[in-house]
């Protein structure tokens, strides 16, 4: 309830509605970029480590980020450690973790939408960008994104892929800024607990 009346404080009823409908239809836009591109246009900031996710980690940021980080995102996590096409890194402050950003091969798998897509040998997908709140604006994604560039282009990867929600403007921005271009969009729709997507590429 408080959340509910938090956003008609902030966005009235017309913001209570949008959020509604985007829970039953969204469109996603299908990103593609040059790594080598992506390595000119972001910066490492060599005040923060990066570090492989595991167990030890992830525990971590469970207990030092409790609202940002729920029990159903841990399951999450752990799971994917276990599969060898996923990989996640963490990015350090001292011992303060900042943020994570996950990545794959051999296929693309949209959580939300369900959508899934083969990609090519040359081809990495990356997702879930995230950076906690009080490390917000200083770099963190920009380091996050240079060092797994880096990673994937010293392994023979030329592409990395993304989606993003349509509606996500600042992420869009920042793909942009970043050299992604569009390649397609997914249109998702939940309904009655089931998910439908059609995807039209260029």
């Amino acid at each position: 309830m408080e959340r509910f009346k938090e956003v008609i404080r902030s966005e009235g009823f017309s913001g209570v509605i949008k959020r509604g409908k985007s829970r039953i239809y969204k469109t996603f836009y299908i990103l593609k970029a040059e790594i080598t591109t992506m390595l000119e246009n972001t910066i490492e900031n060599e005040n923060f480590v990066c570090r492989v996710i595991d167990k030890a980690e992830i525990e971590k940021i469970a207990e030092d980020y409790p609202e940002e980080f729920d029990e159903r995102k841990k399951s999450i996590f752990l799971n994917r450690i276990k599969d060898p096409q996923h990989r996640g890194i963490v990015v350090q402050y001292k011992n303060d973790i900042c943020g994570y950003l996950w990545s794959s091969i051999g296929s693309l798998e949209e959580e939300e939408s369900g959508y899934q897509r083969k990609l090519q040998k040359n081809e990495m997908y990356l997702y879930d960008l995230y950076t906690f709140k009080k490390y917000r604006r200083q770099g963190v994604a920009d380091t996050a994104f240079h060092h797994e560039m880096r990673f994937y282009k010293n392994r023979g990867y030329q592409y990395a892929l993304d989606l993003v929600d349509e509606s996500n403007k600042p992420s869009m921005s920042a793909m942009n800024k970043m050299g992604f271009s569009r390649i397609g969009k997914v249109y998702f729709k939940n309904w009655n607990g089931k998910k439908y997507n059609k995807v039209v590429e260029r």
